[in-house]
């Protein structure tokens, strides 16, 4: 299992959504300290050097036969670390809402994660042993315009990390999560909100770091959280202050306080 000590590495890692965006830059996180990185997901892998195997992870079927493969893989031995990161976003009007979109975010962000989660989670139970970080979003907690059907999923993310941590805490297996704020180049399947000027210069203001965050931020949240020993049921902000900014500076005010 991936050690207390900042420096250790897992030998053995699954990331889901991992042929780019912040699951991409995950999946390089731990590549680039030498772990063999297993990639589930539909999408080609053309983002970095992980062994990627197609699932379609609503399906049960599906899961179970790309576990079976990684069993193969890694000659039974369980993950060391987890991480559920794949999902999809279709941001449209309560009004306008279709309910094949609906139900296709419900099935990849909930279901999707977790059936693979549950995968995960069996086979680090059996050696009483490994973490899991699956990632959330701040939209969980504060919603966003034309996408109330991502934020409610995003929502049971974060509850479903309180009763995994519950569940398999005996086991030895930690469950956590992080929660992104808004992402500079967030994957092709996520909303592109953001690149309204007025939307962008909002999340800016909004944010006390002033910035956006970089996948490869979120990647080092995720390693924080997989490594971190007496850490289970959380769910870490990284989102450059977002969340924790009720009414900040920002405009003119910022400028004064910065240049006064």
């Amino acid at each position: 299992m991936e050690s207390d000590d900042p420096s250790a590495t897992p030998a053995r890692v699954i990331v889901t959504g991992a042929s780019g965006g912040i699951g991409g830059a995950i999946a390089q996180e731990y590549l680039a300290c030498g772990a063999d990185v297993v990639n589930i997901d539909q999408a080609d892998n053309t983002q970095n050097d992980a062994h990627t195997i197609n699932t379609n992870i609503a399906e049960a079927q599906s899961v179970a036969a790309t576990f079976a493969q990684i069993d193969d893989r890694w000659d039974g031995a369980a993950p060391d670390v987890f991480v559920g990161c794949a999902a999809i976003s279709r941001p449209s009007h309560l009004l306008e809402t279709a309910i094949e979109d609906f139900d296709a975010m419900v099935a990849i962000n909930v279901r999707g994660t977790f059936i693979t989660t549950q995968a995960a989670a069996r086979r680090m139970a059996a050696v009483r042993a490994g973490s899991i970080v699956l990632i959330s979003s701040v939209a969980a907690f504060q919603a966003w315009a034309d996408e109330a059907v991502y934020s409610a999923t995003k929502a049971a993310t974060s509850s479903l990390v309180q009763g995994f941590a519950n569940d398999l805490a005996p086991f030895g297996v930690r469950v956590n999560a992080v929660a992104p704020g808004p992402i500079e180049h967030p994957a092709q399947t996520m909303a592109t909100t953001r690149s309204n000027p007025d939307v962008y210069r909002h999340e800016i203001e909004r944010t006390p770091l002033s910035r956006l965050g970089g996948p490869e931020e979120v990647a080092k949240s995720v390693r924080l959280l997989a490594q971190a020993p007496w850490v289970t049921g959380q769910i870490l902000c990284a989102d450059g202050g977002f969340i924790a900014s009720g009414l900040s500076y920002f405009g003119k005010a910022r400028d004064n306080l910065l240049d006064p």
